[in-house]
């Protein structure tokens, strides 16, 4: 099949894009890379393609910054369940002290839910909050000025990844302005309550730290044996997976 080009359809900056059932793409940018948007929080850029009709239409948007988020699929039955973690709280050139320069993280995120295969005329097609990912260490003055605990952890850019049974592990990402570190080193495992996010879901990590650095794995749920991304800063070996 050839390309067709359509010339300023996306309406847009599609900076993540996903299948989620039904013939529809759900595409989304955040800010758009746009920092004026970011500091006013004007980041409803979603929309739903219609890969039949080739038709845009608006779509809600997670009720966060998800410029550089990171996403991946949850293990649902009869719906497709697309998690989105992360993105941005602040652009490179606004961020003080220590991540001046850097973007910085979110702890967000979000569950975009498509109806369901058995009746898809009811229900679907929104967003709907999950749990904050985990605090960080905080940075002291003067390294960061006026550091608040809110503002560490979050990942901007991490990488999500599903497992067999459903799960999700987030790795990496540069942290919050008031983080001590300039990356999140710590992989964090969801727990999920499949039915209903944000009722008892965590992120739970998949390994021990020290002064926000890995130290050993420890048992998790999510996988069997316990794998682990293991940063240039660990000095933990690494482990092998295995399915649950």
């Amino acid at each position: 099949m050839p390309w067709t080009h359509l010339v300023n359809h996306a309406e847009v900056l599609a900076v993540h894009a996903a299948y989620v059932g039904f013939g529809k793409i759900l595409y989304f940018g955040g800010d758009e890379h746009d920092a004026s948007r970011n500091a006013l929080h004007q980041f409803n850029a979603t929309r739903l393609f219609d890969c039949n009709s080739l038709k845009v239409t608006a779509a809600p948007s997670p009720g966060f910054d998800a410029f550089c988020a990171g996403h991946a699929f949850l293990g649902t039955a009869n719906q497709v369940q697309f998690l989105v973690a992360g993105g941005t709280m602040e652009f490179s050139e606004t961020a003080a002290g220590l991540h001046h320069k850097h973007f910085a993280g979110l702890r967000d995120s979000a569950v975009y839910s498509s109806p369901s295969f058995i009746t898809p005329s009811t229900g679907g097609w929104s967003w709907n909050a999950a749990a904050s990912m985990n605090e960080g260490l905080m940075a002291a003055p003067p390294v960061v000025p006026n550091p608040d605990h809110n503002l560490t952890g979050g990942r901007w850019y991490p990488t999500l990844m599903t497992l067999a049974n459903g799960s999700v592990i987030a790795f990496s990402g540069h942290p919050g302005t008031s983080d001590r570190f300039h990356n999140n080193d710590i992989p964090r495992c969801s727990q999920l309550t499949r039915a209903a996010w944000g009722n008892g879901d965590s992120w739970r990590p998949i390994a021990t730290a020290q002064h926000g650095r890995i130290t050993r794995a420890i048992p998790c749920p999510c996988i069997r044996g316990c794998t682990y991304f293991r940063p240039e800063t660990s000095s933990a070996p690494a482990r092998s997976a295995k399915r649950q």
